[in-house]
């Protein structure tokens, strides 16, 4: 009888502790963006739901998981610091109208607290979103781009080059962008937008048209990649691990592709 009290009291103890690890924070991004070991299970299961509909699982891992959030944290705490705020029902209706599982979402939002539902979907897609806006408006890339066109409403193609040195390149567009085919409406002249084409950003003199291309010539920057500017942005010293943690900061450092190296 005393050894059945003994194993139950042992089983007890050791489901308290395992129920209060993961009620506690596995990592706390700068300073108050907590993530429990329940929310990177919680948020894994998700994952594989996704990955069975979809047939496509990039998350094979809770330290994928962890990484993620960790990331989408970083990147709300930059925004914030550049007074941009996300508005909650905005980014809810974002995820739950614009995106192809929405249907899947729904389910999802049934199965966590409003809270959980929020802070492990809502927030990271939104926030992850929001910020590469962020990045095409404020890469080096970008800001050139976006002066140079200011310049060229006050100075002719010639004053430019003369002025700053700067090259053009002979650039065909195919007309299959029908999206800037609509916009250019078969005019010619400097483009009053930058343009995205692979991987650099244009600022196009529009020459003419044939059968197949937009004819340019335009000034060419190259993009600075996301992933560059990302990481110029980073703080590894913004990542604490509690000491009764799981995971440790090797686990997102040094995961493949991490721009946290």
């Amino acid at each position: 009888m005393i050894k059945k009290i003994i194993i139950i009291l042992i089983i007890a103890t050791f489901a308290i502790i395992y129920f209060a690890l993961q009620a506690s924070n596995a990592v706390v991004i700068a300073g108050d963006n907590e993530f429990t070991h329940s929310d990177i299970s919680n948020l894994y299961n998700i994952e594989q739901q996704i990955a069975e509909v979809t047939g496509s699982n990039v998350i094979t891992n809770k330290e994928d998981v962890l990484y993620n959030l960790v990331i989408t944290s970083l990147q709300k705490n930059i925004l914030l610091k550049n007074k941009i705020q996300l508005d909650k029902e905005k980014s809810i209706a974002f995820v739950e109208q614009n995106n192809p599982l929405k249907n899947l979402y729904k389910d999802i939002k049934g199965s966590l607290s409003e809270n959980d539902y929020y802070k492990l979907i809502i927030e990271p897609l939104s926030t992850s979103k929001m910020f590469y806006e962020f990045y095409k408006l404020n890469n080096s890339s970008q800001k050139s781009a976006i002066k140079l066109l200011v310049l060229l409403k006050e100075k002719s193609v010639a004053d430019v080059i003369k002025s700053f040195g700067l090259k053009l390149v002979t650039i065909d567009i195919p007309k299959t962008n029908k999206i800037l085919l609509n916009e250019v409406g078969g005019k010619t002249g400097i483009y009053t937008k930058v343009i995205e084409l692979g991987d650099n950003l244009i600022v196009a003199n529009i020459v003419g048209y044939d059968d197949k291309y937009i004819k340019t010539q335009s000034f060419v920057f190259k993009k600075v990649s996301y992933k560059s500017f990302l990481s110029k942005f980073l703080s590894k010293d913004d990542i604490e691990f509690p000491i009764y943690s799981l995971y440790n900061l090797s686990d997102i450092v040094n995961k493949k592709g991490s721009v946290l190296k």
